[in-house]
Formats: structure tokens, C-alpha cells, sequence
């Protein structure tokens, strides 16, 4: 019986916490007050690279996120993941996520 009682209280304190998550999401979609709407900030799939040599429209001091894996180095300027925020990428043939 102790066993049951202990299952059923464990099952309804389950729902009571997967309901209260529930109800603060659709709080805050409701309440949030947002700079910009949510996914206006599109995701960048295997975006296009200049090689350095040829990069006219990114200044020296411009910041940038830098990787490099293996012989394979990519940078992403701050100017454009500003605009999304991520990237889905790959480096040295190994999938990378670049998030700002």
C-alpha cells in the first residue's frame, strides 16, 4: 500500500511540475516584452567563406569569433552574427555550432 501511495505522490508531483512548466512558458509568451520577435534572427546553414586573402569588406580590426581545427581556421565577423546569432558550420570537416 506504502508503495502505491508512494507511486501515486511521485506521479502527481511529476504533473504538477510538467503543468507549472507549462504555465511559466505561456507566462512569459504572454508577459515578455521582446526587443524583437522570437526567431527573427535567422540561422545561418553552412554560410558561404571569403579566403582572407580576398575579404575587402571586413576591416583588420574588426572582431571577429575565430576557429581552427587542424589546418582549417574560419572567422565570423561580429557584424554579421549580430544579424543571426548562429551558425551551423563546419571546421576541419568536423560540424561546429557558432553562437553569439
Amino acid at each position: 500500500m506504502t508503495r502505491i501511495l508512494t507511486g501515486l505522490m511521485l506521479t502527481l508531483a511529476m504533473a504538477v511540475v510538467a503543468f507549472a512548466e507549462e504555465d511559466i512558458e505561456a507566462e512569459y509568451d504572454r508577459t515578455a516584452r521582446r526587443a524583437a520577435a522570437r526567431d527573427s534572427f535567422p540561422v545561418l546553414n553552412n554560410p558561404k567563406m571569403t579566403p582572407a586573402a580576398r575579404a575587402r569588406d571586413i576591416r583588420d580590426d574588426e572582431p571577429v569569433i575565430g576557429i581552427v581545427i587542424g589546418k582549417e581556421a574560419k572567422a565570423y565577423p561580429l557584424s554579421v552574427m549580430g544579424r543571426h546569432e548562429l551558425a551551423n558550420d563546419t571546421c576541419g570537416r568536423q560540424p561546429i555550432p557558432v553562437s553569439w
